[in-house]
């Protein structure tokens, strides 16, 4: 390839990555800093059914739109389903409708916040009268209200004392909790006896903003009016008011998720935190799904998804350390890839507990590996071998670790099993046939490119620009193809070679 064509393909990918970055962030508002982003959170609801073969209607209650909460973006997926939406009082339903399926189904629901406080809904549900129950049970309520009313002072000690009534299980109570058994369980139990007792409530259910995770459920609460004031209370503990970072996604005490025409029904929640720069934030937003450029970005994609690429685009980072290191350092690594790989391993373990677990289970391996040795195993019944000795080992490490109650060895789990094989069997020939200091030197500077690399994916700014402007990757990709092309003298070659010029210079 000539030179001309060849620095023309650098200087390409250079310029591209540059321009996309530059577009973003002068056009789309993006921040190259994590500091100057505000926080957004990202929720998504995924619901999940198997259809009966015949018509399916789904039905999913939404967030309520209130003054404090500012939404960025709404993605529903629908797949061959026809999707509507019912405008309620306080919230909406997202309605999924087919006339005949027979699959099992995957929808999700989005909402991306850039702030959401909650909001106290003003009118609370009115009391209702004469509520058609049978003689027996609107006896036994009455019995449990009046029970109640007795040993309390005011709304918020009737609904106290009243939790404490239903732990009893008195034989009111027992007759009463198998009546709502199919009529809103507790809570509807709750109540009738809150109206029955005259006292304004509603019921209240959210989502904690403490810390992003998957398979999250919603969190009742509900609120009384007592003197004039709105009292809320942990609907399972009792444990009064709201927590400072609680997001309701549904007043009232109808169901979540109401599928008709399937089974097995669930709804769980998966919630993300991330940065999004301060001004413009709703035309950012709409950029996502909308605008040029913007539409290939990763955050139009599932939670999930995004989670999963947080990690592999810190990939092409450790790749330019390992390059860096081998072509102009001159250091040798045991397996080229092994440092990238351990290196990502550790961002889950912590850099010390994993350099010690790898110690462990190197040094084992290595052990178990002499004594296949004797047995003169062909190539490829050696390496299966050592896999297996390498997961006996590891299972071993993370049952003592349990036994002994040592949380960081169990994490031993999160290293690469195959490349953990490779690196004994490498390590055991390196050692016959160069000797142990040999082999103690090159899985050491191995551990050392490990080191930088954990070094540099640990870096927030790092993290920051691989997820919001991957198009850097083409300028990683150039730098490296550049550094292919170096044929000097590496560093440690320099190093080593300094006393002939030193000779020389005496002769």
């Amino acid at each position: 390839m000539k030179k001309i064509v060849f620095y023309s393909m650098i200087v390409g990918l250079i310029m591209t990555a540059l321009s996309i970055t530059i577009y973003k962030v002068t056009i789309l508002d993006f921040s190259l800093t994590p500091g100057s982003s505000k926080e957004n959170w990202s929720v998504e609801a995924k619901v999940q059914f198997k259809a009966k073969g015949g018509p399916v209607k789904v039905s999913l209650f939404v967030p309520p739109v209130y003054e404090e909460l500012v939404s960025l973006e709404e993605n529903i997926t629908r797949g061959e389903y026809t999707l509507f939406e019912e405008k309620l009082k306080y919230g909406k339903k997202v309605i999924w409708a087919a006339r005949k399926d027979d699959e099992k189904r995957t929808f999700y629901y989005r909402l991306d916040l850039f702030k959401g406080a909650p909001k106290i809904k003003e009118e609370l549900s009115t009391v209702e009268e004469d509520r058609f129950m049978p003689d027996n049970q609107k006896a036994n309520l009455k019995s449990l209200v009046a029970r109640t009313h007795r040993k309390s002072a005011d709304a918020e000690t009737f609904f106290l004392r009243l939790r404490q009534n239903l732990d009893e299980n008195s034989g009111d109570v027992k007759s009463l909790k198998k009546y709502y058994k199919d009529k809103g369980g507790i809570t509807g139990l709750i109540g009738d006896a809150l109206e029955m007792e005259k006292i304004k409530y509603h019921f209240v259910q959210g989502l904690i903003k403490e810390s992003a995770g998957k398979n999250q459920s919603l969190k009742s609460y509900i609120q009384v009016e007592s003197d004039g004031q709105l009292l809320s209370f942990d609907f399972e503990t009792g444990e009064k008011g709201l927590p400072e970072n609680f997001m309701i996604w549904k007043y009232g005490d109808d169901p979540l998720l109401e599928v008709v025409g399937g089974e097995n029904s669930k709804v769980t929640f998966t919630l993300l935190k991330e940065s999004i720069p301060v001004g413009k934030v709703a035309e950012l937003r709409y950029a996502f799904q909308k605008r040029g450029l913007a539409m290939f970005s990763l955050m139009a994609l599932p939670l999930n998804q995004q989670h999963t690429f947080r990690l592999l685009l810190m990939i092409p980072i450790g790749a330019l350390i390992m390059v860096i290191m081998r072509v102009l350092v001159g250091v040798t690594t045991s397996g080229t890839f092994m440092p990238i790989l351990f290196a990502l391993a550790f961002q889950q373990t912590s850099l010390l507990t994993g350099l010690i677990l790898f110690a462990i289970v190197i040094a084992a391996g290595i052990w178990i590996r002499s004594l296949l040795t004797k047995l003169n195993l062909l190539l490829v019944p050696r390496i299966a071998a050592c896999v297996i000795v390498v997961i006996f080992i590891m299972a071993t490490v993370s049952i003592l670790s349990h036994q002994l109650n040592i949380v960081a060895g169990q994490s031993v789990t999160f290293f690469p099993v195959i490349i953990l094989a490779w690196t004994v069997e490498r390590m055991f020939i390196h050692w016959e046939e160069s000797g142990a200091a040999a082999a103690l030197q090159k899985i050491g500077a191995s551990l050392f490119v490990t080191t930088l690399i954990y070094i540099a994916l640990q870096s927030d700014s790092i993290k920051h620009i691989m997820f919001y402007f991957p198009e850097q990757i083409l300028t990683i990709l150039a730098v490296i193809i550049l550094l292919g092309s170096y044929t000097g003298f590496r560093l440690l070659e320099l190093v080593r070679f300094s006393s002939f010029k030193e000779e020389k210079v005496n002769d």
